[in-house]
């Protein structure tokens, strides 16, 4: 019996023996751990899970801290920087953790881990920490050709102004992390530039370690540049616009040789942010026609609007211009332009043209006439509609500019009034001031900056709570 087991044992170990060996013609074991393939899929990231209620034993406290790990500053000033957050928490709790980390990232330094430990002392906390990597320079590399720096700016330098990442700044720890970060840093500069009308355009990343520091290299390829194509008008009602005015505000050339719109040839390319001009560009071009009210939209949509067998971007302009607008002005003298009257109303800033906005508009040019000097203007106004257009008429009754005949201070003990009259910039009337044409109308932006004049003054003087009215009064 005891040589059976004997046997028995001998066959076990070479049971052992034959399974750690390879099997012949294997080959060598390789333990070597291979590089995965980043996938940004991996990066998307769901919504923070809330920790769950511990209904267990209680978190260990600790009476102080130990901090460990390599670090690039000395050990004394990162526990200088971490002792306000371990003395407000002396728990292990998610929270704690969570506050630490915080603190250890706005400092420079990835959380590997905290724990504790039991000293004679008591128990301490051990902080683990790690450098993050810092960038240490970022090249940026694109095939843009010397031509075309002569006419557009070098997008070496908008690349650069629109990253995140910068030199000086840190990167995640974790090589994933770090491969997220860049992948939307690499995302983000791709979409700059298919707004600068770079479509195809590719951007790829390369980092370089150097101990705790990297170095990025980006090569950027701009592929053909897309320009404007086809552009459609939804049928609209007719008016004084013509359909080529309006293309015409969404093709740019790209040479000019004599200055800007002078002896221009070529086609530009299609630039997202210029598109959102072009279109504020037709809102106005039918406003100065009389469609305040006039909406503009297109369908561009950069994902799906472009063509890459013509390197064209097409798109369909939709308006609605609304009812036109005709505006009078009667009663007004020859010392106010119409242009200056027309630059204070507010239909175009409203885009609209209801009554509110006439009644608005109306309030808006008694204010610009008084602060003209006629402080007796008043405006009313009466709409007329006629089938194709309305007809908004402001009447104003502008009455005559007021000379000042006297300027009087009240209140004033700390100053005189001839202090104070140095500071305002008003004038009363006189013989000379008639006879040379000096302007001594009162005017409401003047007596404004008056106000502001004084209140400054008294500031300066030492009285901080100086508070000034003014008030105008007609001749009997």
């Amino acid at each position: 019996m005891r040589s059976r087991i004997v046997v028995l044992g001998v066959l076990l170990g070479l049971a052992r023996i034959a399974i750690a060996q390879p099997a012949p013609g294997d080959g060598p074991i390789d333990e070597t751990i291979q590089r995965t393939k980043f996938d940004p899929a991996t990066c998307v990231k769901g919504a923070p899970v809330p920790p769950g209620v511990n209904v267990g034993a209680p978190p260990v406290t600790w009476n102080d801290f130990d901090v460990v790990g390599e670090l690039r500053d000395p050990a004394a000033t990162v526990r200088t920087l971490l002792e306000p957050t371990m003395s407000r928490h002396r728990a292990l709790t998610q929270t704690a953790r969570d506050d630490i980390r915080v603190i250890t990232t706005a400092f420079g330094y990835h959380l590997v881990g905290v724990s504790t430990k039991d000293t004679p002392t008591g128990t301490r906390a051990v902080i683990h920490l790690s450098p993050l990597p810092m960038v240490r320079k970022v090249d940026v590399r694109v095939d843009q050709s010397i031509l075309k720096t002569l006419t557009a700016p070098i997008l070496d330098d908008e690349v650069r102004r629109r990253m995140r990442v910068r030199t000086g700044s840190y990167l995640p720890w974790t090589p994933h992390e770090r491969a997220c970060d860049l992948d939307d840093e690499k995302k983000r500069i791709e979409e700059f530039l298919r707004e600068e009308g770079f479509n195809d355009a590719t951007v790829k990343i390369t980092e370089n370690r150097e101990g705790v520091g990297i170095s990025l290299k980006l090569d950027v390829r701009l592929g053909a540049e897309y320009t404007a194509g086809v552009i459609n008008i939804a049928p609209r009602e007719p008016n004084n616009i013509s359909d080529e005015e309006i293309r015409a505000k969404f093709r740019h050339t790209s040479y000019c040789i004599v200055g800007k719109g002078s002896l221009c040839f070529g086609n530009a390319r299609f630039k997202g942010t210029e598109h959102q001009a072009d279109i504020q560009a037709v809102i106005e071009l039918f406003r100065q026609r009389g469609y305040p009210a006039v909406r503009v939209r297109t369908d561009f949509d950069p994902r799906i609007s472009f063509d890459r067998r013509t390197k064209k971007f097409t798109f369909t302009i939709t308006i609605d211009q609304r009812r036109r607008l005709e505006v009078v002005f009667e009663g007004q003298s020859d010392a106010v332009t119409v242009e200056d009257l027309r630059k204070e109303l507010t239909f175009d800033e409203a885009a609209s043209a209801d009554d509110v906005e006439a009644h608005e508009s109306a309030k808006a040019l008694a204010a610009y006439l008084q602060g003209r000097g006629f402080f007796d203007a008043r405006v009313t106004w009466t709409r007329e509609r006629f089938e194709p257009f309305d007809r908004i008429v402001f009447r104003i009754e502008q009455g005559q500019a007021r000379q000042i005949r006297a300027i009087e201070f009240v209140g004033n003990r700390a100053l005189d009034d001839k202090e104070l009259l140095e500071v305002i910039g008003t004038r009363e009337a006189r013989f000379s001031s008639t006879l040379f044409g000096s302007r001594t109308a009162a005017t409401s932006v003047q007596l404004a900056a008056d106000v502001e004049a004084l209140v400054d003054t008294y500031r300066r003087a030492g009285y901080r709570e100086a508070r000034v009215r003014v008030a105008a009064a007609t001749d009997p």
